[in-house]
């Protein structure tokens, strides 16, 4: 059995090694069973474990072309004419070698460099290795120090390429840019790197095989599938210029309210660029973190009030507290909630009966923020703002009371339904006709009790001090449920509830934020008499915005500005889109379907329509018209952009256009400015000597320099500050003086 295993053993053990030769590897005896040398030559070599000999010691004199070995007998000391010591303990070579001395190469031959490359010795290496290809000057160690003229060397790979800001290289030629530059590869002899920190079409780019657009982005950017920029989704299909975000989707994807991701969930305000998954849901929505989505957190279930979920509640919206059960609450403290109400708290802690927070003061119904108790259950009172007491304790000395201060031990505030008299500080009945829903009452300077304050949701009226349901009311009715006259400033609106307000007049969407001046007579019905600056009264009482429309007759738009169509039912104002569409469509001119009144079928200048989806996409920065986003036909010329190369026909779309430049309004190129915006003036003073706009002073809007502003934004004046004119903020708005003296 034993020697079953070790054939076996010996059998595995011959296996990896090579076989054993009697004469040859310097061996004159082989072993039996395991195939390896036994008996080598001379005792100048000791059996391997390959089946032959090997050096006894590493240097062998007369062997490996060495002449004496050293005394360790480790290296050799000499060696044949041409040969140096090697690591080996014999001789080698040096190819190359054109000056020799000592057994020391002195000089390679021509296109080769003296260097170290393992070897104790110095060797000759080609200068057409990627290490040393167009060097100048190097380091025996093979490190390039000094590119030849016009190469430099790269910042990765320290080799000399033909392209600045390189980072990496193959025989020369830039394969690869420093982070904040692209490989331009559209020479194929000569790379180079462009910056890509600008806001223009190759924002972020890593590489653009042709230079007209960027076909690899630096990461973690992503490329939008049709124009080609970086973008920060990865599902974009137009993005924007410049800034990383998108502004169209792929199909089955929304476009987050940042714009920066594209996210298969709606109602998403940001995301993460390399997933679908929306990070950050809008109001009203909580984040899903399983499957990305926003679900609604104001519905009646378990997650309402949330903001955070992963299989369950994880964070509950503002002014909102994670409970015991996982559920939102409006109560610190709570074990059980119930749609977003408390039903249980934790030990220790009573629940109230009105507000439904947990608080450690017993027979708190209501507690504020800090939870000091506002109003205690009925029969009690809150003293000071920690205990509620049992009014039944004090012989009704406190009936019918609210709160009683530690300090003073009067009452101070009566429960609703009561009004405090300041004059015994006792609560008494306000559904009376004199003190209806009074909720303080005093004594005048002539000594009458007059209402002083208002139990929620009343006002007190500014003249006949009674309390009534409208805010900024004078006088009511002796029932003080109707207002009759408006405090000075607003106007009575007969047609609304006579409710006070600054306007009676009210549009469609009962918003009013330009009428100016109301009539206030109760036989005419409400509208507007007098409309804020800019704005223009129609015939049918709107204040309509007059710098959108071209053409005025009657009071009545004829003729809107361009892009814009008159309001079909009273013809008082411009749209920005067509009546015939059902909604507001961004750039659409015209729907015309039928069956689809949302599919738009024509787009305004601009603008292109697109005929998968329907709907208008703008054209690129600068383009006034186009067939797709990169096909333009005109230029938006005298709005900050210059035309470089117009449309061969007037049905083509092949016009390239150029940015005029920062404040620049009117340009012929990118060299001078001719207009500036507001807030620009034309400024030569630059390296260049060019016309470019620079900006005012801080709040000018008009100015002749820097120093010297003309006209100041609203809410703002003009004052003299040393030899320069400022803007500074007009706290007296009624001040007609130009300018004052500028005191620091």
């Amino acid at each position: 059995m034993f020697n079953y295993i070790y054939l076996i053993f010996i059998s595995l053990f011959s296996f990896s090694f090579q076989s054993c030769s009697q004469g040859k590897n310097f061996c004159v005896l082989c072993e039996l069973y395991t195939d390896l040398c036994k008996k080598c030559e001379s005792d100048l070599f000791k059996p391997d474990l390959k089946g032959g000999c090997e050096g006894a010691k590493k240097c062998i004199k007369d062997y490996n072309y060495c002449l004496e070995c050293s005394s360790t007998n480790y290296t050799c000391d000499k060696c044949v004419e041409d040969y140096y010591p090697d690591n080996n303990g014999g001789c080698a070579k040096i190819e190359n070698c054109e000056v020799s001395e000592n057994g020391e190469c002195k000089m390679c031959i021509e296109n080769y460099a003296l260097i170290y490359q393992g070897q104790p010795y110095l060797e000759c290496v080609s200068m057409d290795t990627e290490e040393l290809l167009n060097c100048e000057e190097y380091d025996i160690y093979g490190h390039c120090l000094k590119c030849k003229e016009n190469y430099y060397m790269n910042a990765g790979d320290k080799k000399c390429s033909n392209t600045q800001n390189c980072l990496y290289s193959t025989k020369g030629i830039c394969d690869m840019c420093e982070s904040d530059f692209y490989l331009d590869k559209s020479n194929t002899t000569n790379h180079l790197c462009i910056s890509n920190n600008e806001q223009n079409d190759f924002w972020k780019c890593a590489i653009s095989n042709n230079g007209l657009i960027c076909d690899e982005c630096l990461e973690p950017y992503f490329l939008s599938k049709v124009n080609k920029r970086c973008v920060v989704s990865n599902y974009c299909e137009v993005g924007e210029k410049g800034i990383g975000k998108c502004y169209k989707c792929l199909p089955a994807y929304t476009l987050t309210e940042d714009k920066f991701s594209c996210v298969k969930s709606s109602n998403c305000i940001s995301g993460y660029g390399y997933n679908d998954k929306c990070k950050i849901c809008k109001d009203g929505f909580y984040n899903n973190l399983i499957d990305g989505y926003c679900y609604s957190n104001q519905e009646d279930n378990d997650q309402k009030y949330c903001l955070t979920f992963n299989e369950k509640c994880e964070e509950c919206l503002e002014y909102y507290y994670l409970g015991e059960d996982s559920k939102c609450s409006t109560s610190r403290n709570c074990s059980e909630s119930y749609l977003g109400n408390c039903t249980k708290c934790i030990e220790n802690y009573f629940l109230g009966k009105l507000d439904n927070k947990c608080t450690t003061i017993k027979n708190c119904s209501k507690s504020d923020f800090n939870y000091y108790c506002e109003e205690c259950d009925d029969g009690f009172f809150v003293f000071g703002y920690d205990q509620c007491v049992n009014d039944n304790d004090f012989e009704g000395k406190y009936k019918n009371c609210k709160i009683v201060p530690y300090t003073s031990q009067l009452c101070s505030e009566c429960k609703n339904g009561f009004y405090l008299d300041e004059t015994d500080y006792k609560c008494h009945d306000n559904t009376m006709d004199n003190f209806y829903k009074c909720s303080r009452v005093i004594k005048n300077t002539e000594g009458t009790k007059v209402c002083d304050g208002c139990e929620s949701p009343y006002y007190l009226g500014a003249e006949d001090l009674k309390c009534t349901l409208t805010q900024g009311c004078a006088e009511s009715t002796k029932d003080s449920k109707v207002c009759t006259k408006c405090i000075s400033g607003l106007c009575l609106n007969h047609i609304k509830d006579n409710i006070c307000q600054e306007s009676s007049y009210l549009d469609k969407e009962e918003e009013n934020e330009i009428c100016y001046r109301c009539k206030d007579t109760a036989t005419q019905e409400s509208k507007c008499d007098q409309c804020q600056e800019g704005y223009t009264r129609s015939g049918a009482g709107f204040c309509v915005d007059e710098s959108l429309c071209d053409k005025r007759e009657g009071g009545n738009c004829v003729q809107c500005k361009q892009n814009l169509v008159i309001e079909q039912d009273t013809k008082s104002y411009c749209l920005n889109y067509q009546y015939g569409c059902m909604e507001s469509i961004e750039g659409c001119l015209r729907c015309d379907d039928f069956y689809n009144p949302n599919n738009c079928t024509e787009c305004f200048k601009g603008y292109y329509l697109d005929e998968d989806f329907y709907f208008c996409n703008e054209c690129q920065e600068g383009c006034d018209s186009c067939s797709d986003w990169l096909n333009c036909g005109a230029c938006k010329e005298e709005e900050g952009y210059y035309t470089i190369k117009e449309a061969s026909s007037k049905d083509s779309y092949d016009a390239e256009c150029g940015y005029c430049g920062d404040g620049c309004k009117v340009c012929t190129d990118d060299l001078d400015c001719e207009i500036c915006y507001s807030g620009y003036f034309l400024n030569n003073k630059n390296s260049e000597n060019r016309m470019r706009c620079s900006q005012c002073s801080v709040w000018c809007e008009e100015c002749f320099d820097e120093s010297y502003c003309l006209k100041c934004m609203e809410g703002y004046k003009l004052v003299l500050s040393g030899d320069s004119v400022i803007c500074e903020y007009n706290r007296n708005e009624t001040d007609t003086r130009i300018f004052e003296s500028y005191e620091s």
